[in-house]
């Protein structure tokens, strides 16, 4: 499987969010009765809510040149510093490096509602903005997963600056490596992507080894001190 000699854009992301999603997101368990108002203002944002988003995402493929026990090296001296990860990955041969982002409308528009003192609408549709970008993400994970199945290589799981061990300040080295401005994405002096409803995210894909139905390597959650409390965790 070759790098990429420039990076792809893609857009737009298929982005979907069902009413359990959403309701998950919110705090409701199943089965919990909602307020006739609540309930309206949910289907409204579900029915109108996709208006606001414009769903797109860049990404590149680099080549490892190495991985230790603390870091994974790409060219040009980028050094990842994720010990629990790095472990992860030390059999990746490439590493997928992208962004995306739902873009800047619907949270201008959840801002204008809180303004206005609608904060029940502000709250919802605000949510309804992190599951798609969640469902942005997850759609090019995908397509990363299929090029790489393409190829007869299998991918790990996605991670993120700040998640795991992975220090927030590498998010600079991920803005580094991918030109964000592309698709519209900036990083400001504080590490906060903008527009907030953005993700940054980097994927192995290496050599199916042994386990040749394995479609990812296992996740580092197994031996993380802190499983138990992570809303992240894979296993």
């Amino acid at each position: 499987m070759r790098t990429l000699e420039k990076e792809q854009v893609i857009q737009p992301l298929t982005v979907k969010v069902s009413r359990r999603s959403l309701l998950k997101a919110l705090g409701y368990r199943e089965k919990m009765e909602l307020t006739p108002n609540v309930d309206e203002i949910i289907r409204e944002v579900l029915e109108e809510g996709g208006d606001f988003l414009h769903p797109r995402g860049i990404f590149s493929l680099f080549p490892v040149e190495k991985v230790n026990d603390s870091e994974i090296i790409l060219p040009g001296g980028v050094k990842l510093q994720t010990p629990r990860i790095a472990r992860t990955l030390f059999q990746a041969e490439l590493l997928a490096v992208f962004l995306i982002t739902i873009g800047p409308e619907l949270e201008r528009e959840a801002d204008r509602l809180s303004e206005a003192g609608h904060l029940a609408q502000a709250l919802i549709l605000d949510t309804y903005g992190s599951e798609s970008a969640e469902a942005a993400v997850g759609d090019l994970n995908l397509r990363i997963d299929r090029l790489a199945q393409e190829e007869k290589r299998r991918t790990s799981f996605r991670f993120s600056p700040g998640y795991c061990d992975w220090d927030i300040q590498d998010q600079k080295k991920i803005f580094s490596l991918i030109p964000g401005e592309k698709i519209g994405v900036n990083l400001s002096s504080s590490l906060m992507m903008i527009p907030k409803k953005s993700v940054s995210s980097i994927i192995g894909i290496g050599p199916r080894g042994s386990q040749k139905n394995a479609r990812h390597y296992p996740p580092p959650c197994p031996d993380c001190p802190q499983r138990f409390q992570c809303l992240n965790r894979r296993q």
